[in-house]
């Protein structure tokens, strides 16, 4: 795997640094052994359907001219794993972030949805309907979250202004994209959980002066 240990955060905020369109094609990892229930950090594998789907979204992306400068790539397995691949069959740089992991649900983690409605089904329900109000019993509040995806952001967009980089792919969780959704929309974070995410789907959008903006087409 070619990794970037060159780069170092820049020393001026992110917000003054002016920079050309970058365009983000963020690919969810596809399905996992415990994609059935809650599994914000627990780091299980994909499996091999899993692989396929993502396998599948670039595939297809590449017919329609997708092309990407560079990998930068969640932590968990799920991600890096076929993170290394692409990077080594496309000899292009790799980036691991661990901001770029999903939330953290805490003591719902490795809990199916099922099991906690027949428990806790009206903080189940509240996280559903408002996420930002309820976290998951020692979880990562949704705020908090949402920082540390903005923090990743601004880490990508420096990694890529070093290295002269206008394409990347960034392999990632549904929270992730569904909250790039919520940025590029401009909406509720409440609205959070309605936003599209499907295993192994590819979302591109576009960075702006730190902007982001969903790609048309």
């Amino acid at each position: 795997v070619m990794c970037m240990p060159i780069w170092q955060p820049l020393a001026k905020p992110i917000s003054a640094i002016k920079r050309k369109m970058l365009t983000l094609h963020f690919l969810r990892h596809g399905e996992s052994q415990l994609s059935h229930l809650f599994r914000g950090w627990t780091d299980d594998p994909l499996t091999q359907n899993g692989w396929q789907q993502m396998q599948a979204s670039l595939d297809k992306a590449a017919q329609n001219g997708v092309q990407f400068d560079a990998v930068v790539t969640s932590n968990l397995q799920r991600c890096q794993q076929f993170a290394e691949h692409i990077t080594k069959a496309h000899h292009v740089p790799l980036l691991i972030l661990d901001d770029l992991r999903e939330l953290n649900f805490g003591d719902w983690e490795g809990k199916s949805g099922e099991a906690l409605f027949n428990t806790q089904a009206d903080t189940l329900t509240k996280f559903w309907q408002t996420p930002t109000q309820y976290t998951p019993p020692n979880g990562e509040p949704i705020s908090q979250f949402a920082q540390r995806i903005d923090r990743a952001t601004g880490q990508i967009a420096e990694f890529a202004e070093q290295h002269h980089f206008a394409n990347l792919l960034i392999i990632t969780h549904g929270g992730v994209i569904k909250y790039c959704y919520i940025k590029a929309l401009q909406q509720s974070l409440d609205n959070i959980l309605s936003m599209p995410a499907d295993l192994g789907s590819l979302h591109t959008f576009e960075l702006i002066d730190n902007t982001l903006l969903k790609a048309t087409g």
